[in-house]
């Protein structure tokens, strides 16, 4: 992966249609969780926001194609953290859908 990163930023053609290939299919990816869940930020985070810059703008299109209705205001941020950071992060989400459930989703089942 480290190759085609350096490949990538150094402009190989072949290479970089494959990281917008990629982008192509997160922004659908992403387009189609906003739509269900509709959240008012997107955070993406990980090891491989390394190498975002050459499938962000990728990403971002079709994104922005792709979503409708309250998605489409969603906001897309890069947050480039550890893994530990974002483990935890969603670690503490489910625990607290777990622990503490919406008490409207309580009440109507």
């Amino acid at each position: 992966m480290e190759d085609a990163v350096q490949f990538g930023h150094d402009g190989h053609e072949g290479v970089r249609a494959v990281f917008a290939r990629a982008g192509h299919a997160i922004g659908l990816a992403i387009a189609s969780v906003a739509n269900l869940v509709g959240p008012e930020r997107i955070i993406i985070s990980g090891e491989g926001v390394a190498s975002y810059d050459l499938f962000e703008e990728q990403t971002r299109q079709t994104f922005v194609r792709q979503a409708f209705g309250a998605a489409a205001d969603c906001e897309l941020i890069v947050r480039p953290l550890p893994f530990e950071e974002w483990a935890r992060g969603g670690a503490a989400v489910a625990a607290q859908t777990l622990v503490a459930p919406d008490r409207t989703r309580r009440a109507t089942t």
